[in-house]
């Protein structure tokens, strides 16, 4: 641009002006024009007459020659027996002139030569139904006469076309990543390869298991979902209707499997497409690891990025190898292309298109091939469209029907939709496969590629789409209801027959819930509630609640608050509004929210006073609070009202509530003497009686009492595995881990932790899995004493935490992750994350009291001495305002003032740290005797300095001597 003053004008030397160029090969009859072609200043607005005038008939002139050219190269090609490139030319004129009736005609010439007879039907029609609707007029007699001659002559042809020429497909430029997967799979349970869409992996795969000598089974997933576990169901040939629960489902997939194995002790099982698999399918993985660990047994799994499956692998407590595949070289790839012939000047520009992506190239090789071998399609879709449109009306048809269904389809259900004769329906088939559209699969068919129904698809209209979806729906609920749950609910939320999608979701969620997996269930109930409009108010209340509680078991909050707002906007009488305020009590206790937890509940009660349910709900938020006298009044009353009502489950429930409550005071004596009073009443329910060693063991963890803890969660696991309660098992497991902790027993906690992760990913139970993170790290910072490797544990459980917003574990995390730091002498981190363990602790306060020693300790490790004793003075205050006293914060209050001097203060600590001492570990008899031997040291009196450090000296003999005495025993 050159700007003289208020003047602006162009460089016009610098101009290139695509119009001349356009007419200029327009003239030559050249291709490139078309490209060239767009409407003359398109989105130009210049408010003129006189410019519009002028605008106007210039865009005519243009478009008329690019008609023109179109038309002429249409009519080129078909003359030449070019007739797929005349087929995309007088496409390009109908699309932007239906009523061309020329290019209309020699479109149908074109697809009769091709022996498309019933598209070229379909095209005329829609030519007439034009003419009519715009002009009133009829096509030309000529035109009519032209089109009956094409159609008779097409009438006693065969529908099948010859055999298409067919290209050498062989596996190169793989050989590294075969080895790469054969080392792997030695050293890891769990495989992991992944990759761009096309990239090779499936051909990987098959390569890779046609090199084994050993069993190896091939089992894919398709989009759209599966049923849970139906991955194992369907590859192993199980029923699972007869279990109850997720853990009774991955038992039973565990013996099929050791069946499956047998005598040769060996099994690779490969998963391709595993982005598609249901989460339930590959939570099962580690725990048949586990289970079949006698075996030499390896998982294989190939999804399109290393994101793919990051939720589903996220967690697992075995080894897993991530192995990325890359593009081909070209120089590997063009061996491809020597061998089927391709000329040079052509592989190049195949090469290009293809980009190392061996899918690509076969697919534009394809179409290349079995065309002209002079058309280079410059597109996946184009390529397959070409194709597709090469092939027979009955096989166009087939696979119409094919990519509606999905990636794959049963023959009998294929047939059943088609309506054709077996010889008609075999054909087809055939034909599908000569063309490498199908491959045989275990239920009859599957496109070769996802990327093949998906260019199908572009081509057909919706209204075809969704009565072809009809269709298939119908003849899914023909088949079975139950069985196709899932594949209904797709297929007629596309065809819009909700009143089947509704029958459908509520099924199947109704069938995911009997196998535990709430999560499949919860997404089922979703399904339902999106056509709530067609629904009564009760019914959608019903699958709310429901859901509500699937969302709180899996822990799901984000969820789970949405549904307990929408149950509040359905509520309209007292009963339904006091549910609603009990579920936003639940919710907000669950996140840590105690004050707002109590105010709903409190609601709640109002509109409900004889609920015992609500009431042990706030007893136990009441608690929390640390308003432990009220919630023991509230649990008491509750017990003695189920007596006046002879209920003997809320009678025990609230024995057990009030036992919680205790123990969150540290009355532990008290906790126990309450459960024990009730042990006569827990034998009659098996369930409560597991409950009770739970509790039991809960009480005396607190005691800190390894052996007896052991015993009792051993009771429980016992009780809860006759039950087939498996998150009663796992809660058990994970108590023992603590007791295996404290004893130490590392072997025995390792063992007792891993099994209830695995059951807990099994369970789909996020808050239990982040909890297990804190438990690995509780095992590495204490038993272990390697506050490093802990750190990595702490940091996970935090994450988990902060994506369930889950306040109180994010307070744990915190305050152990400075406890850490402390312990390896970074203060100022510490510091920092005992901050926000206090900021997420305000309605804790036995976390908060915690966050401040911590704090306390930072702040001592940098000398800050006169700021940690106000955060262990503000610790201890907590303390003794909610009666949980601990020893802990004193023995620090003793460090600090003796860096201060303060002698006086220091022994007073140690006067009341030997107070409480008698309901604290051994461990703090050490430290104690240690700290007053420093003491002394410092106010020169060596004799008590000796007495005190002979004392320390003895006393961490005799524990070495107790516990090598109990190991030996055990």
């Amino acid at each position: 641009i050159i700007r003289k003053g208020d003047l602006l004008s162009l460089k016009h030397n610098e101009i290139v002006l695509d119009i001349a160029l356009f007419q200029q090969k327009a003239k030559l009859e050249d291709e490139v024009a078309l490209e060239l072609y767009q409407p003359l200043l398109d989105g130009f607005n210049f408010k003129s007459r006189n410019f519009d005038e002028w605008l106007a008939n210039h865009r005519l002139s243009l478009h008329t020659e690019y008609t023109k050219l179109s038309f002429k190269l249409a009519k080129n090609s078909f003359d030449n027996k070019h007739f797929l490139k005349a087929l995309e030319f007088s496409n390009i004129i109908i699309e932007q002139n239906p009523l061309h009736e020329e290019a209309c005609l020699l479109n149908i010439e074109v697809l009769c030569k091709l022996g498309h007879r019933h598209e070229a039907i379909k095209k005329y029609k829609t030519l007439k139904k034009h003419l009519y609707a715009e002009l009133n007029l009829k096509p030309l007699p000529e035109t009519q006469a032209k089109v009956t001659d094409l159609l008779n002559q097409l009438e006693h042809k065969p529908t099948l076309k010859t055999s298409p020429k067919r290209i050498k497909n062989i596996f190169v430029g793989r050989e590294n990543d075969l080895k790469i997967l054969q080392k792997n799979i030695t050293d890891y349970p769990i495989n992991h390869i992944y990759g761009d869409s096309g990239i090779g992996k499936t051909r990987l795969l098959k390569e890779f298991s046609s090199l084994q000598n050993m069993k190896v089974v091939f089992s894919e997933c398709v989009r759209g979902g599966q049923f849970p576990y139906g991955l194992w169901a369907e590859n192993l040939n199980i029923k699972l209707h007869s279990a109850e629960n997720s853990f009774q489902v991955a038992e039973q997939i565990a013996q099929a499997l050791e069946r499956l194995i047998g005598q040769s002790n060996q099994l690779i099982w490969i998963i391709d497409d595993a982005q598609w698999a249901t989460s339930e399918s590959l939570a099962i993985l580690p725990y048949l690891i586990r289970r079949l660990k006698n075996y030499k047994l390896s998982f294989i799994l190939s999804s399109h990025g290393e994101a793919a499956l990051e939720s589903q692998l996220t967690g697992f407590a075995v080894k897993l190898s991530q192995q990325p595949l890359l593009a081909i070289p070209d120089e590997d790839l063009l061996e491809l292309l020597l061998i089927n012939q391709v000329p040079k000047q052509k592989s190049q520009l195949l090469l290009n298109q293809a980009e190392g992506n061996p899918f690509i190239l076969n697919e534009i090789l394809l179409a290349y091939v079995q065309g002209s071998n002079t058309t280079l399609p410059d597109s996946i879709r184009k390529s397959v469209l070409l194709r597709y449109q090469q092939l027979s009306d009955i096989a166009q048809r087939t696979a119409d029907i094919a990519a509606i269904v999905g990636r794959e389809v049963s023959s009998q259900l294929l047939q059943r939709l088609l309506n054709y004769s077996d010889d008609r329906f075999s054909q087809a088939c055939e034909e599908l496969e000569a063309n490498y559209f199908f491959v045989a699969s275990k239920q009859g068919f599957k496109f070769v590629h996802q990327k093949l129904p998906e260019a199908i698809l572009t081509k057909l209209s919706k209204s075809r789409e969704r009565l072809l979806n009809k269709q298939i729906a119908k003849a899914l609920i023909k088949a079975s209801f139950a069985k196709n749950a899932e594949q209904i609910l797709i297929h007629a939320q596309k065809a819009l027959m909700w009143p089947e999608f509704y029958r459908a979701a509520t099924q199947a969620a109704a069938d995911s819930r009997r196998l535990g997996a709430r999560g499949k269930a919860a997404y089922f109930e979703s399904k339902a509630l999106e056509v709530q409009a067609l629904l009564n108010k009760d019914q959608s209340f019903e699958i709310l609640l429901r859901r509500e509680d699937d969302y709180h078991t899996l822990g799901h909050r984000k969820k789970q608050l949405l549904d307990i707002e929408t149950l509040e906007q359905l509520s309209n009488n007292n009963i339904e509004i006091a549910q609603s305020f009990f579920r936003r009590g639940r919710y907000l206790r669950a996140i840590g929210k105690f004050q707002k937890a109590e105010s709903s509940l409190r609601e709640a009660l109002m509109l409900s006073q004889s609920d015992f349910q609500i009431r042990l709900e706030l007893a136990y938020t009441l608690s929390n609070r640390g308003l432990n006298s009220e919630a023991e009044q509230l649990a008491k009353s509750v017990f003695y009202d189920a007596i006046v009502n002879k209920n003997i489950d809320f009678q025990l429930l609230a024995r057990f509530c009030l036992a919680f409550i205790l123990n969150k005071q540290t009355k532990y004596l008290e906790a126990e003497a309450v459960l024990l009073e009730v042990e006569a009443l827990a034998r009659y329910s098996l369930k409560y009686r597991a409950k009770f060693w739970l509790l039991l063991a809960d009480t005396t963890h607190r005691k800190e009492d390894a052996d007896k803890l052991i015993g009792y969660t051993t009771k429980a696991f016992k009780a809860f595995k006759q039950l087939n309660d498996f998150k009663g098992q796992a809660d058990a497991l994970d108590l023992r881990s603590i007791a295996a902790c404290q004893k130490p027993d590392i072997k025995l906690a390792r063992e007792s932790l891993s099994a209830a992760e695995e059951i807990f990913i099994i369970l789909d139970d996020k808050i239990q899995i982040a909890g297990c993170q804190l438990n690995w790290g509780y095992l590495n910072e204490k038993s272990l004493k390697n506050p490093r490797a802990a750190i990595p544990f702490y940091q996970k459980g935090l994450e988990y935490f902060s994506e369930l917003n889950f306040t109180r574990g994010m307070a744990y995390s915190y305050f152990n992750l400075s406890s850490c730091y402390n312990n390896i002498f970074e203060p100022k981190k510490a510091e920092k994350l005992a901050r926000l363990a206090i900021e997420h602790s305000e309605e804790i306060p036995s976390s908060k009291a915690y966050a401040y020693m911590c704090l306390g300790n930072a702040q001592r490790l940098q000398k800050k001495y006169q700021d940690s004793l106000k955060n262990y003075a503000r610790a201890e205050a907590l303390q003794n305002q909610f009666n949980f006293p601990d020893s802990n914060i004193r023995l620090n209050y003793a460090i600090s003032y003796l860096a201060l001097e303060n002698y006086k203060k220091v022994n007073e600590s140690l006067e009341e740290v030997e107070n409480t001492l008698s309901r604290e570990s051994a461990l703090k008899n050490h430290l104690l005797q240690l700290v007053k031997a420093y003491y002394y040291h410092l106010q020169n009196q060596f004799e008590n300095r000796k007495k005190y450090l002979k004392l320390a000296k003895t006393s961490f003999i005799n524990e070495i001597k107790t516990l090598k005495k109990k190991e030996k025993e055990r």
